[in-house]
């Protein structure tokens, strides 16, 4: 750790890369935020190194909410930097027409993600349930909290309007958290299915999906917040 995340060079980022499990979906994508790292700021197998150590703490030594946190932090770090290893071999696999080791890779993609929502769920402070609950206590009528639950819930999905998706805003706040990661999950998995189709029909170019694709899943947006209700903790 001292070497690879707490030991960040300076220059022209002040801040680590972020995980491409949140990242629009794009066989080229380079990081989920327009303004964040495009490439790794630390080695990523040095980092995962860190994991292990933390494993073998004692048990008597694991009940402290900071030897919780810091598990499961790096743990989830650890999954994140995967993205950055196997989106590249997905991207591979499509380029040579191989429809086998593609649906192969982006499954285990999908899986990854199910791992980091899996950690994220034993971090009070990793629930997206947490925070549209809170969002609904400051409400004073039925009104307001439904109000309230759609504006924290568009602070993390999408973080502007439509109108604003060309300033590269979208996704400026994007979260490990659980519960969002299955939104992810939902909008990586219809564009893995977009890709397989075009496989199938040995199409040699990535389909340009973009607005339409986007605009298609304003749909799929309203329905995910619907079933995310159904996640919150008191």
């Amino acid at each position: 750790m001292r070497t690879t995340a707490y030991d960040l060079k300076s220059g022209k980022w002040s801040e680590a890369h972020d995980s491409l499990f949140t990242a629009q979906p794009d066989l080229n994508a380079q990081s989920a935020c327009s303004w964040s790292p495009k490439e790794p700021r630390y080695d990523l197998k040095a980092f995962s190194l860190a994991l292990r150590p933390l494993l073998a703490v004692h048990p008597s030594r694991r009940n402290s909410t900071a030897y919780r946190y810091d598990l499961v932090d790096v743990a989830r770090q650890t999954v994140a930097n995967r993205s950055r290893a196997m989106l590249p071999e997905i991207q591979a696999a499509y380029s040579a027409g191989d429809i086998e080791r593609f649906q192969d890779l982006s499954h285990q993609w999908l899986q990854h993600i199910e791992d980091l929502d899996r950690i994220a769920a034993t971090e009070p402070s990793l629930l997206f349930g947490r925070w549209l609950a809170r969002a609904r206590t400051s409400a004073g009528n039925p009104r307001e909290e439904a109000q309230f639950e759609f504006d924290a819930s568009s602070l993390l999905l999408e973080w502007g309007p439509e109108s604003s998706r060309d300033s590269g805003i979208h996704d400026y706040a994007s979260r490990e958290w659980n519960g969002l990661l299955k939104y992810y999950a939902q909008r990586w998995q219809a564009y893995f299915s977009t890709l397989a189709v075009a496989l199938q029909k040995r199409e040699s170019r990535i389909p340009s999906i973009g607005s339409r694709w986007i605009r298609n899943m304003q749909g799929e947006r309203s329905s995910m917040r619907k079933n995310l209700k159904e996640m919150h903790l008191p």
